[in-house]
């Protein structure tokens, strides 16, 4: 799952797929954006090694993972922090739920409306 704090409170994003695309259009998870291309990542869980890998899909604005740049794939670990594009940072975190079909549960997201200090400031 995907965690940001919000001014209204923390926001719970399920990845509800084996295959979680993130962008600014037509995605699992759209956020609103003006940095995020229309496709821009993609998470995927790999049921053989019970982990989650995460691609830039070769975005301009990029995807940021515990404040480097993403290039190629890599594994996600509990409480990495992603950035996609410019947008608001998220904190990845484990889910003890199992995974869904995501075309049920598709979300857009409103762009952030304050921006919120990183961890890391």
């Amino acid at each position: 799952m995907l965690r940001r704090y919000t001014p209204f409170g923390l926001e719970t994003l399920n990845l509800s797929a084996k295959v979680t695309t993130i962008g600014s259009s037509n995605c699992d998870l759209t956020i609103e954006s003006d940095s995020l291309e229309p496709q821009h990542a993609v998470i995927e869980y790999n049921p053989v090694s019970r982990s989650f890998w995460m691609k830039d899909l070769g975005t301009s604005s990029g995807t940021i993972v515990n404040g480097q740049p993403l290039y190629g794939t890599m594994e996600l670990k509990q409480g990495d922090q992603i950035k996609f594009g410019y947008g608001p940072e998220y904190i990845f975190e484990v889910a003890a739920q199992p995974l869904r079909d995501a075309s049920a549960s598709r979300r857009t997201l409103p762009p952030t409306a304050s921006r919120l200090p990183s961890m890391n400031e």
